[in-house]
């Protein structure tokens, strides 16, 4: 009923499966005209998204037939920020299912920074439940040992991306790749309920129809107003550890904060750990991280402040790479928790060499997933060519998988030698792998000028 509000004037349902004194029922519903004037669905825009079907769902691991009797109906879930979560009705499981579902955000109702947050990236993500268990029951009597509240985790999972909609497109016809969902257990949210191993997504080839539609076009949103709402923008900077830029960009991105701050001589940054929301303070926040090989420093400021500066001054730097995009505009700053010296953490293990320790990935290691979540997004930074990729693939570390990432440097990992913090990550360097000279240099592609990516 809800894709009557986004000007559909004619409705049909039917029955999903029989049910007791009622064998089949089907449901038409059409309007002479929209139940909406025009004037205020240009006003409320909504945005439609018909999930259509999937097809070539997996029959392996588990068998459909093992599937229908022990798992609850197949249905979808998506959720956009600021919007309730929106769930498809169940169907019978099977290679091909129509859900024939749409799903209506009202953007009118999103401040402008918000939609352009939406629009611009990360994807949204559409879930697919196919192996959820049904839930026991027990004798009467009987009670359920331990009465905790028990978390539904779905098996697959398809990417919507929203960003052609910022080139002009009012409605996009979209094939959607269906992956695995893969989260790391969290012990203190609950349960997880028994759970089928997850299909084979990738090798049957299934795969998600989406159409999305809108009434209005959003090309202007693809021209932020940094004055608007959207002050702030986002840079990565990437060099290898023998850049004769990297300390001269360090320095400059350091005195910046400085001079912002009324700060002169050797005062101390370190002591100024948290900015406030202060969208007139033209101050640099982000976080660097360096071993033997390579750096890293992901910065983020006024859109037309001293980031763009420091992005002038060295973007003829032949040994350090900047991704880049003044399209992308954000309105909150990720990394106000964080130090403004941007001291480095400094790993005396590769970064490259740490990802292939198996030791990371097991629970008993004791390395928390926010860790693993840090040191791996950094990797793919490493290897990223554009920002919007970034964006879009949501990249990025958070505040917290950095501050975390420093606590167990400092807690677990020994005394810190400055001005760098000097890691040793004990719990993941286990045995030296043996064919590690022959191993992939993860983020040593050179990049020779700056990336700024147009879109």
């Amino acid at each position: 009923m809800g894709c009557l509000l986004g000007g559909v004037q004619e409705v049909i349902g039917r029955l999903e499966e029989p049910c007791e004194g009622l064998h089949d029922i089907l449901c038409h519903i059409e309007a002479e005209r929209p139940i909406i004037p025009e004037d205020v669905r240009r006003k409320l825009n909504p945005l439609l998204i018909h999930i259509i079907k999937a097809r070539n769902l997996p029959n392996c691991p588990v068998a459909f037939k093992t599937l229908q009797e022990k798992c609850q109906p197949v249905y979808c879930e998506i959720q956009a920020p600021g919007f309730h979560l929106h769930r498809t009705r169940g169907h019978r499981h099977g290679e091909h299912i129509h859900f024939n579902d749409t799903c209506i955000f009202l953007l009118g109702t999103i401040s402008h920074a918000s939609l352009l947050q939406l629009l611009q990236g990360p994807p949204l993500k559409i879930f697919l439940h196919d192996r959820q268990t049904k839930p026991q029951r027990f004798p009467q009597g009987l009670g359920h040992v331990g009465d905790e509240a028990v978390v539904y985790r779905p098996s697959g999972v398809a990417h919507l991306d929203l960003s052609g909609l910022l080139s002009g497109q009012r409605c996009m016809q979209l094939n959607l790749p269906i992956t695995t969902y893969k989260q790391s257990p969290d012990l203190d949210s609950g349960t997880l309920e028994p759970h089928f191993p997850p299909g084979h997504y990738v090798m049957s080839g299934a795969h998600l129809k989406v159409s999305v539609s809108t009434l209005l076009s959003h090309s202007a949103l693809a021209y932020p107003n940094p004055l608007l709402s959207c002050p702030y923008r986002r840079v990565v900077f990437l060099a290898q550890a023998a850049s004769k830029t990297w300390a001269p960009l360090h320095s400059t991105a350091v005195e910046m904060n400085k001079a912002a701050l009324g700060l002169h001589g050797n005062a101390d940054l370190g002591t100024y750990d948290q900015v406030e929301n202060d969208k007139n303070l033209d101050i640099l926040t982000g976080f660097h991280v360096s071993d033997k090989d390579n750096h890293i420093l992901v910065l983020e400021g006024l859109y037309n402040g001293a980031l763009q500066e420091l992005c002038h001054n060295f973007q003829q730097a032949e040994d350090c790479s900047i991704l880049s995009n003044w399209k992308l505009a954000f309105d909150h700053r990720l990394y106000s928790k964080l130090h403004l010296d941007f001291r480095p953490l400094h790993l005396l293990t590769p970064l490259r060499h740490l990802l292939t320790r198996p030791s990371l990935y097991i629970r008993s290691s004791n390395v928390p997933s926010l860790v693993r979540q840090a040191l791996s997004r950094i990797d793919y930074l490493h290897r990223s060519w554009t920002l919007r990729s970034v964006i879009q693939n949501d990249l990025l570390p958070t505040a917290d998988m950095i501050l975390c990432l420093e606590q167990e440097l400092d807690g677990l990992l020994g005394p810190i030698s400055k001005p760098s913090r000097k890691v040793r990550i004990s719990g993941v360097m286990g045995h030296k792998g043996t064919n590690t000279q022959n191993q992939a240099r993860r983020g040593a592609t050179f990049r020779k000028h700056a990336q700024t990516d147009g879109m």
